[in-house]
């Protein structure tokens, strides 16, 4: 029951058709907690610094399918090593690991942005 209340069933199937669903956004468009944000930090410092990491930046969103997600931009400056993509892929999982370790179930949408004259490594 969304509202903890106690009421007749067909008023309550009534106001649950109608509310539950706004509940539910509401609680989707809540801000990670410090702890989860201070960790995605952390994680790309630690493990793409060498590709010239600069800042990230989190926001909650809703994917395509309407389920909560997580928007993570991580910007990357001129500078720093070609960017490895199998470092970058496996950066991506230990994030998800941290995420679930710490409570959070919403799933990382990573974009990660370089200048486009940045070398991949082959």
């Amino acid at each position: 029951m969304c509202f903890g209340i106690s009421m007749r069933p067909r008023a309550f199937a009534f106001l649950k058709s109608h509310f539950c669903g706004i509940c539910a956004i509401m609680k989707t468009n809540l801000s990670p907690n410090p702890d989860v944000l201070s960790a995605i930090r952390e994680i790309f410092e630690r493990e793409t610094a060498r590709f010239g990491f600069e800042s990230v930046k989190v926001e909650v969103a809703n994917d395509n399918d309407g389920d909560p997600v997580l928007q993570i931009a991580v910007l990357y400056g001129r500078n720093g090593d070609a960017v490895d993509m199998q470092a970058l892929g496996s950066t991506t999982s230990r994030l998800r690991e941290k995420l679930l370790e710490l409570g959070e179930e919403r799933f990382p949408h990573i974009r990660y942005k370089f200048p486009d004259d940045r070398k991949v490594a082959s």
